[in-house]
């Protein structure tokens, strides 16, 4: 048994509503690299495995989590992430309902 990660990268792709993802997964945890962040013909070439160490690029858990990410790609870096409160009318609605 080792104490560190050895990954067995192959390449695999990944249909989604017609936009063929191609990346690269590893066997032995089922993790995904970012085809845009990652080169991945260095990491995994198209015929058998590799070896390689990738330490400092995201790691995805799912396929959504990757589609998340790549969609990040797409937006300008100057948007800041919309934040979504609650209606004030709610508060005034309960407020009414313990008098």
């Amino acid at each position: 048994m080792s104490l560190f990660w050895e990954p067995r990268w192959r390449r695999v792709s990944f249909n989604v509503d017609g936009v063929v993802i191609e990346t690269c997964l590893d066997t032995s945890t089922n993790l995904l690299l970012c085809p845009i962040c990652v080169k991945i013909d260095e990491v995994c070439p198209r015929e058998g495995e590799s070896l390689r160490q990738v330490v400092d690029k995201p790691l995805f858990f799912s396929l959504t989590d990757l589609l998340h990410h790549l969609r990040s790609h797409t937006m300008p870096s100057g948007v800041k992430r919309i934040i979504v409160r609650r209606e004030e009318e709610e508060e005034s609605v309960e407020e009414e309902e313990e008098d």
